[in-house]
């Protein structure tokens, strides 16, 4: 195990959401990069969520620990039913400090 490991803070993203489209993120953590894809997974939807998520208060919420070494964020772009519109993802940011583990 590293001597540090990650805190996972506040996320954030600059995305237009047109009526009835959406975006997913889904979070996954896990203590090595080939458990991710079994890693269970914590979603929030953009634009029934506030534009800033606490992460790893998100991931403790669901019974993971908040401070895994590896976290996988996706996005999952929703357009409108009529496909007349798409929502646009600008940027995502995540902040993140380390603590010591011994």
């Amino acid at each position: 195990m590293p001597p540090e490991r990650p805190v996972w803070g506040e996320f954030d993203w600059t995305a237009t959401t047109p009526t009835d489209t959406s975006i997913r993120f889904t979070f996954r953590s896990a203590d090595s990069e080939v458990d991710l894809g079994g890693a269970t997974p914590v979603s929030v939807t953009v634009p029934t969520a506030t534009p800033t998520v606490d992460v790893g208060a998100l991931l403790a919420g669901a019974g993971i620990d908040p401070t895994m070494q590896y976290l996988r964020v996706q996005a999952t772009l929703t357009g409108s039913l009529d496909h007349t519109s798409a929502p646009v993802l600008q940027e995502m940011r995540l902040d993140y400090t380390c603590t010591t583990t011994e």
